[in-house]
């Protein structure tokens, strides 16, 4: 019988290891989940009131966007963008998210508005792909891409 003993403890502490592993994975997908829409949330909020520098914080180092812009490439585009709207504003849609490990790809689409006063005068309807990295614990965004799309279904 104490035989029988030592070989169950190991088993019960295999299957106590094993759904504890599977339970803190679990948590840390959601927590790594929570913390990507948190970045990307960030990311828009600045975008939409102009920050240059905060939306600085969410890149990465390695940033691309298309046409393997660098990140100062970026600046001076978000700046033309900037000057030529009061107001922007980035609405998301079907958002889809996989992430592994310290990697999220992240697809959505977005509308964005630009406006010189209250009602939008400009718009656009974007397929934007979007790689992050998890750095130092913080999602950055390492590429970007994004294609324009019509407004209206025919």
């Amino acid at each position: 019988m104490k035989g029988n003993m030592t070989l169950a403890k190991p088993r019960w502490l295999l299957v106590v290891t094993f759904v504890t592993g599977v339970f803190m994975q679990a948590c840390s997908s959601d927590d790594d989940m929570t913390l990507l829409q948190s970045s990307l949330s960030g990311l828009i909020q600045a975008v939409e009131e102009k920050e240059p520098r905060t939306v600085r914080r969410y890149l990465s180092r390695d940033f691309l966007a298309q046409r393997n812009q660098g990140r100062t490439d970026v600046e001076r585009i978000m700046l033309v963008y900037f000057r030529q709207n009061q107001n922007i504003s980035i609405y998301t849609l079907e958002e889809d998210i996989q992430i592994k490990e310290d990697r999220a790809e992240l697809s959505l689409i977005a509308v964005v508005t630009g406006a010189s006063n209250f009602l939008p005068e400009r718009g656009g309807k974007y397929l934007v792909d979007m790689l992050w990295q998890k750095e130092e614990g913080d999602w950055l965004l390492r590429r970007l891409n994004w294609e324009r799309q019509e407004l209206l279904a025919e």
